[in-house]
């Protein structure tokens, strides 16, 4: 009778054991897998930080671009203070001819 109750106890501790150790690594796998879903928000407003900054960046650099456009078709008007190339000479002709706005 003793046999059998200190057999039982032995399995009871063996599968208590198992169980414990497949449950921490189910609870571990929930810590990591939270984990990395608290950083998803995180780094979905750090890609719009930098999509923002992109975006003003580029508003900039399009507008710097109709600025030169600008003096350019201003000076040729005028006495030209920028050496143009005869392609762009020719281009600049062109759109007068062809009454291109900007």
């Amino acid at each position: 009778m003793e046999a059998f109750i200190l057999t039982i106890i032995v399995v009871a501790s063996v599968l208590s054991i198992s169980m414990i150790a497949l449950i921490g690594s189910y609870i571990l796998k929930w810590q990591k897998m939270k984990l990395e879903h608290n950083n998803i928000p995180l780094q979905a407003k750090t890609l719009q930080k930098q999509m923002g900054n992109l975006l003003a960046e580029n508003e900039a650099l399009k507008d710097r671009i109709e600025n030169i456009e600008y003096l350019l078709l201003k000076e040729t008007e005028q006495k030209p203070k920028i050496k143009l190339s005869e392609y762009e000479k020719e281009q600049i002709r062109l759109d007068k001819k062809n009454d291109w706005n900007y």
